[in-house]
């Protein structure tokens, strides 16, 4: 299971995704990933790991 819980786009160009995913364990953690989308494409994709929730 994975599910968004914020899209925030920080400018033209980068939007932080803010999610929540389920392990085949059950254990559920959250993430946030800064992507980087000029002229709609995309170019990279930092991911900043969470912890347990």
């Amino acid at each position: 299971m994975r599910q968004l819980l914020h899209v925030t786009p920080a400018d033209e160009e980068l939007v932080f995704v803010h999610y929540e995913y389920e392990l085949t364990t059950g254990d559920r953690h959250r993430n946030v990933e800064a992507i980087t989308v000029p002229d709609g494409l995309i170019q990279e994709v930092q991911v900043f790991f969470g912890g347990k929730v």
